[in-house]
C-alpha cells in the first residue's frame, strides 16, 4: 500500500541521502531534482512559499518524492492558491518529474493525486512545468486526460548529444569543411594566448561564478536581452549550490582564459552520466573569434574523455544548439 506524507522543514533538512538514492533511480536523473538543488532553492526563495514536500511510502520504505511549494497568487481582487514544483518559477530548471523509479511511478502518482484530492485541499491550481516528453508525470496525465481537467503545452525543445564512441567519431558526423572551420577557430583563438581551463578549488569556483555572471551580463546588454540569470538572489543561490555540489565533481566551470582574464565561461553540472549545460558567458569584444564555439568544442571533447553518456543543452531552440 502506498501512503503520502508531507515533510516538515526539519525532516526536509535530514533527507539528503535517501533523496539522492531515489534521484539516481529516475529515468533521467536530473540535477534539478536533487536534494541539493531543491533545498538550496528553499533557503534562498522559500520565504515566498509554504513547502509541500510529498514523500510516498510503500509499506515503510520510501519510494517516491514530489517536491511542491504552495503560494498565494493575486489577479486584481482575486486570490488564487497555487502549487508548483520547487524552484520551477525562479530558476528555470529542466527535466522535472516525480522522483522515483519507473516501476513505482504509476502507484506513486496515484497516491499523490489521491492525497491532493482528499487530504490536502489547500490549492486551486497545480502547475507542473518543465517536464520532459518521457517524464512519468506527463505519461501518467496523458493516460488520464479524461479524468483530470488539464492543459498540456509544449513550450520548447531540449537538444542533446549522445556521447557514444569517441570525440573524433562524433566530429566525423560533420562535413570536412565544418571540421576544418572548428579547428581553425580553436587555433586562431589559442594563438592569441588563450587556453581552455577549469576550476579546481572553492576559491576559484567563486571567481568562476562571478566571471560567468559578468560575461553573461555584458553579452545580454550588447544584444539588448532581458536575462533572468542576474541579480543578487540568483547569484547567491548559485554560489551556495555550487559549494554544495563541488566536492563530488558535479560542478563544471570551464573557461577560455589567459591568466586572470576569461573571455568565455561555461557553467554546467555532471550528474547521472549527463552533462547539463546551464549557462554561458562571452566577452562581446571577442565575438569575432567565436570563443563560445571553441569553448563548447573543448567542453564536449572533455565530456567524451570522462566517459559521460550525454551532453544536454537543456531548453532552447537557439541555432547553436
Amino acid at each position: 500500500m502506498y501512503k503520502v506524507k508531507i515533510l516538515d522543514i526539519k525532516e526536509f533538512q535530514q533527507t539528503k541521502d535517501v533523496w539522492s538514492n531515489l534521484v539516481l533511480a529516475m529515468n533521467i536523473p536530473s540535477i534539478f531534482c536533487t536534494w541539493e538543488w531543491v533545498y538550496t532553492w528553499w533557503e534562498h526563495f522559500g520565504r515566498d512559499y509554504e513547502p509541500v514536500i510529498l514523500f510516498v511510502y510503500k509499506d515503510t520504505g520510501l519510494v517516491g518524492i514530489l517536491p511542491l511549494a504552495y503560494q498565494k497568487t493575486r489577479n486584481g481582487a482575486l486570490i488564487g492558491r497555487k502549487l508548483s514544483y520547487c524552484g520551477s518559477i525562479e530558476l528555470y530548471p529542466d527535466h522535472l518529474d516525480i522522483i522515483c523509479s519507473k516501476e513505482d511511478a504509476e502507484q506513486c502518482l496515484d497516491a499523490v493525486f489521491e492525497f491532493l484530492k482528499i487530504k490536502y485541499k489547500e490549492w486551486d491550481v497545480l502547475s507542473i512545468s518543465l517536464l520532459s516528453e518521457g517524464s512519468n508525470i506527463l505519461d501518467y496525465l496523458n493516460k488520464r486526460s479524461s479524468i483530470f481537467g488539464m492543459n498540456v503545452e509544449q513550450t520548447s525543445v531540449a537538444p542533446f548529444i549522445a556521447l557514444s564512441g569517441s570525440f573524433d567519431g562524433y566530429l566525423s558526423n560533420f562535413g570536412s569543411k565544418k571540421r576544418y572551420n572548428l579547428k581553425k577557430k580553436q587555433r586562431r583563438l589559442y594563438e592569441q594566448g588563450y587556453e581552455y581551463s577549469g576550476c579546481n578549488n572553492t576559491l576559484e569556483n567563486n571567481y568562476g561564478l562571478e566571471a560567468i555572471f559578468e560575461l553573461h551580463k555584458q553579452r545580454a546588454e550588447k544584444k539588448n536581452i532581458l536575462s533572468v540569470f542576474q541579480g543578487k538572489d540568483i547569484f547567491e543561490f548559485h554560489n551556495a549550490f555550487s559549494q554544495r555540489v563541488n566536492k563530488n565533481d558535479c560542478l563544471w566551470l570551464r573557461f577560455i582564459s589567459n591568466g586572470d582574464e576569461a573571455i568565455a565561461a561555461f557553467y554546467g553540472f555532471a550528474f547521472g552520466g549527463h552533462l547539463f549545460y546551464y549557462q554561458l558567458g562571452i566577452d562581446p569584444k571577442w565575438e569575432s573569434y567565436s570563443p563560445g564555439t571553441v569553448l563548447f568544442y573543448d567542453v564536449i571533447n572533455e565530456a567524451f574523455s570522462k566517459g559521460l553518456k550525454e551532453f544536454d543543452f537543456l531548453r532552447g531552440s537557439e541555432e547553436y544548439k
